[in-house]
């Protein structure tokens, strides 16, 4: 649907920002929509992946990816390491946390679920979704299980703490 507006409008746009914005409404075609609009208003007629991910502050897929892989290979300080990073390069401590949530339940439906890739190919790019079957490989379900129940805890700390990274 966002395609076919962008083609109406005479709006020259990325494929994979057509996805960006397209996840960014989370399931509501009406939200993404209103992000698209959000974003003509703010870039103009030619819009770019880089454009969607900082206007609408989005935290580019790779990065969580990048994450969830170094809790899969048991590389704490690493990971603690990467959490410093997100911060220090003005990734938000809580979109951060709602991107690593959001993609550790994908990988959860993943491995409970692989038929499910089907009901998710609108929402993210296809090596998107591979990249996320061969994560959900690495992990036993009850680690992730335990790491969402983990980040959801660390969502509640963030709302009250002086230091926002200190709950990740």
């Amino acid at each position: 649907r966002l395609a076919l507006i962008a083609k109406a409008e005479g709006i020259k746009i990325e494929p994979s920002a057509i996805q960006l914005i397209a996840q960014s409404g989370n399931g509501a075609a009406r939200d993404a929509e209103s992000n698209f609009t959000k974003l003509i208003s703010f870039v103009g007629k030619e819009i770019s992946v880089t454009d969607v991910q900082e206007v609408l502050g989005l935290i580019p897929f790779h990065f969580v990816a990048d994450f969830a892989s170094l809790l899969a290979y048991k590389k704490k300080s690493e990971a603690l390491d990467y959490i410093n990073k997100a911060y220090e390069s003005g990734i938000e401590p809580d979109q951060f946390l709602k991107a690593v949530t959001e993609h550790f339940r994908m990988l959860l439906i993943f491995k409970f679920s692989p038929g499910a890739l089907s009901a998710y190919q609108d929402d993210y790019l296809s090596e998107q979704v591979q990249a996320m079957q061969n994560q959900a490989a690495l992990f036993e379900p009850i680690q992730l299980q335990k790491a969402l129940k983990i980040f959801l805890k660390a969502a509640q700390h963030q709302k009250s703490t002086p230091i926002p990274p200190l709950p990740l």
